[in-house]
């Protein structure tokens, strides 16, 4: 039951400031996650295991260096 309680505070909160969201960038925001899941079924059906993780290695690591030069940026500004 607690762990309904703490979805519900958060998600709550979430919705709290949606109301200032722009309803069209919200729109295209779930036009493109239909768009990208139809999308990547075929690729992601084509991959082998290794080649999974390898892809999904090099794109965690690019993601990770970004926020790293990002937040280095910041700090030493």
């Amino acid at each position: 039951m607690a762990s309904h309680g703490a979805k519900f505070a958060y998600f709550g909160g979430l919705v709290e400031g949606a109301a200032a969201l722009d309803p069209l960038m919200a729109a295209l925001a779930v036009a493109a996650s239909l768009v990208g899941t139809s999308l990547a079924r075929p690729v992601l059906e084509r991959l082998s295991d290794a080649q999974f993780r390898t892809w999904a290695t090099h794109i965690i690591t690019v993601i990770a260096l970004t926020y790293i030069a990002q937040g280095s940026y910041l700090l030493l500004r």
